[in-house]
């Protein structure tokens, strides 16, 4: 699963940068899984799953190095339960890493690539990751309730992005000097097709996956449906939403409007019916058209809308759980449905989820910044990446 969605990211990535820097976005996916595996390892996983004995705990406290547990050992000491867990958890930290590559590509310097994504997987999202999917921590005690982490990854992946890309600033020749915006095109949009549809179906991985269980496999076959559902109709209404203000079929905006209804399905997919899904995914497209346009009023430079894709639709996952979910499917009832608290959980635990995420990448990434440095040079800019440090251009007969 997880190298489905690291290739789906890649082939994306790649296709919606300009061809001077393919090879600089590609090593850093794959660096997301490279880096990413030995610092979940080390750190994240005891971080986020390391004590689930105290609800009114911040983060766990044990299992550094997969250590100090019956459940990694295996004969009369333990039954080795835990590394299919560990596989898995570890495929979602992957993933809110390599949403933030997208936010920031065309002119983060390798070294502050390296060090926020190790500190975002290791420490940054763990946190989260305790707080809602411990099994004892206090949002999932309180009644937060997020399925397949449209708070805990996209979110914190959409709002890392976010603040990466303030603190970096736009790409030279974004904005113009009175503020109106250009357009920097991708260069190959058969890659970005081709990274959506891998990312569609590593999402079947994430989504259905989440039951945890072959009990749980009429669970896991109404979540493939409803996100199945929520793709098609973010990419449906993203397109029409695109062509009745503009008269553009656009091909970019369909597929990240495919993707936020990914986004947006991956929290309530397993609490709502079928026909909700049609709605939730229809209005993500339309939020993630809203949520792009307004980037760019900012004057914020995102390349590849890692924010309005995982952020904005993140979040609006978590509100409508509390709006559709339904208790004859999955014990949860929504707003819609006769009861309000739940909404009310979910508004706050994602408040909770933007403000930790927030306060800790960007004074994170500001950091960076004013020590070993975030952004390339100007005169690195312009070369591209690729020729200015991984060696040649990834197309060598240009």
């Amino acid at each position: 699963m997880v190298f489905f969605m690291q290739a789906g990211f890649a082939m994306l990535t790649a296709g919606s940068v300009r061809a001077k820097n393919v090879k600089n976005v590609l090593i850093k996916n794959l660096m997301d899984a490279s880096i990413g595996i030995i610092v979940y390892t080390c750190f994240g996983w005891g971080i986020a799953y390391g004590d689930n004995g105290d609800a009114g705990e911040f983060a766990g406290n044990a299992n550094f190095f997969l250590q100090n547990s019956e459940s990694f050992k295996f004969g009369t000491n333990g039954d080795g339960t835990a590394y299919n867990e560990f596989f898995f958890q570890w495929a979602f930290s992957a993933a809110a890493a390599t949403i933030v590559c997208g936010g920031v590509a065309e002119r983060c310097n390798f070294k502050g690539y390296i060090v926020y994504a190790s500190v975002l997987t290791g420490f940054i999202y763990p946190v989260v990751a305790h707080w809602v999917w411990s099994g004892n921590a206090w949002l999932t005690t309180e009644g937060f309730t997020d399925f397949a982490g449209s708070g805990v990854v996209h979110m914190v992946g959409g709002v890392a992005a976010l603040c990466g890309s303030i603190v970096l600033g736009p790409r030279v020749g974004r904005f113009n000097p009175d503020g109106t915006a250009n357009t920097i095109k991708g260069h190959n949009a058969a890659l970005s097709v081709l990274g959506t549809f891998i990312l569609w179906f590593g999402w079947f991985g994430f989504n259905p996956v989440s039951a945890l269980s072959f009990d749980g496999v009429y669970q896991a076959e109404l979540v493939a449906v409803n996100t199945t559902l929520a793709a098609g109709a973010g990419a449906v209404t993203s397109l029409a939403f695109t062509f009745f203000t503009t008269g553009v079929l656009d091909l970019g905006i369909s597929l990240n409007g495919l993707l936020g209804g990914l986004v947006a399905i991956t929290g309530p997919c397993a609490f709502v019916a079928p026909y909700a899904s049609i709605i939730i995914g229809s209005m993500a497209g339309v939020i993630y058209c809203l949520s792009s346009k307004a980037i760019v009023k900012l004057k914020i430079d995102d390349p590849l809308d890692a924010f309005s894709v995982h952020g904005a639709c993140g979040a609006f996952g978590l509100i409508v759980l509390g709006l559709f979910a339904e208790s004859y499917i999955g014990g949860q009832e929504g707003l819609f449905h006769g009861d309000g608290e739940l909404l009310g959980w979910q508004i706050a635990g994602l408040l909770t989820i933007l403000a930790w995420t927030a306060g800790t990448t960007y004074p994170l990434f500001y950091a960076i910044d004013k020590t070993i440095g975030l952004r390339v040079s100007a005169e690195a800019e312009e070369l591209g990446a690729d020729l200015s440090k991984h060696g040649g251009a990834a197309y060598p007969e240009e």
